[in-house]
């Protein structure tokens, strides 16, 4: 099960944007999985912060590889800054 929920989103220019996302996963199995989340994402951006690593799945697309424990809940967190 994964919550998502944004934390903030500021205009810093006329062309430019600063967000930032708070994943939480739930691991409800008896074993540990690692769930894959693909969050789609436009302009020209910059990660500047991030609690996992990512990949860039496409231009438009951040890929992060979590691992959750069986039972246990983790939480992913990024900040973007974008221009259009």
């Amino acid at each position: 099960m994964a919550e998502r929920r944004e934390l903030f989103n500021k205009r810093i220019s006329d062309r430019e944007r600063e967000y930032a996302v708070e994943v939480k996963l739930r691991n409800r199995k008896k074993t540990a999985v690692t769930i894959v989340v693909e969050e789609n994402v436009s302009g020209d951006i910059d990660v500047t912060q991030k609690s996992h690593p990512f990949t860039r799945k496409n231009s438009n697309t951040l890929e992060f590889a979590i691992p959750v424990p069986a039972g246990q809940e983790a939480t992913l967190t990024y900040t973007v800054r974008a221009r259009y």
